[in-house]
C-alpha cells in the first residue's frame, strides 16, 4: 500500500472476485475495461461473466495550505471511486421460459455482491465498498446484461521529488 497520484487500481476487484467467484460460484471469467471493450454483441460474452470497470473517480473537497509560486507542495487528496461490474448471463436449458436466466442471474448477481459488500480494498484511505445500485443493461431471449455499480475511497498523494 504505497501512496502515489494514480487512478484507483481496479485489479484488486477483479483479483478478490477470481480468487472467489470464478470457481466457487461458478463463474466463467472475471475480467477489466479492456476485455469488455473487445465484446460486440450480447452473444459474444461467455457466461456468467463479470467485467470490473473504474467509472469515475472524484475529488473530496481538500483545504489547501499557502503556496509558494513555482513550488509542489505534499498536498493529499481523499477520491470518491466509483466501480461498475458488468455481469452477463444465460439460459440456454429452457428458451420458452424465462425463470432459468432470472435464478441464474439472481444467483450470480448475490454471490458477487456477497464477496464485495463490506470488503476494503489494500489501498491508502480505502473504505468498505457500498453498493450504490444495480440495472439489467440489456437482454434478449438467451442473454441478460446486469450492471451493479459500487463506490469505495482511496487517499492520493503525490511523490514529489527532489
Amino acid at each position: 500500500m504505497s501512496t502515489n497520484a494514480q487512478p484507483f487500481d481496479v485489479g484488486l476487484v477483479i483479483a478478490r472476485l477470481r480468487a472467489r467467484a470464478v470457481h466457487k460460484d461458478g463463474l466463467r471469467l472475471v475480467e477489466g475495461r479492456g476485455a469488455y471493450a473487445k465484446v460486440g454483441s450480447l452473444r459474444e460474452f461467455a457466461t456468467p461473466c463479470a467485467y470490473v470497470l473504474l467509472a469515475k473517480e472524484t475529488a473530496m473537497k481538500t483545504e489547501a495550505s499557502v503556496s509558494i509560486p513555482g513550488e509542489q507542495h505534499d498536498l493529499g487528496q481523499t477520491m470518491q471511486v466509483g466501480i461498475g461490474i458488468v455481469m452477463a448471463f444465460s439460459n440456454y436449458r429452457g428458451l420458452q421460459d424465462g425463470d432459468e436466466l432470472r435464478d441464474e442471474l439472481n444467483a450470480h448477481v448475490g454471490a458477487v455482491r456477497n464477496h464485495l459488500l463490506g470488503w476494503t480494498p489494500d489501498v491508502n484511505g480505502g473504505r468498505q465498498l457500498r453498493l450504490i445500485g444495480g440495472d439489467l443493461e440489456d437482454y434478449d431471449a438467451n442473454v441478460a446484461l446486469w450492471a451493479d455499480r459500487w463506490q469505495t475511497q482511496h487517499f492520493i498523494q503525490p511523490e514529489i521529488a527532489p
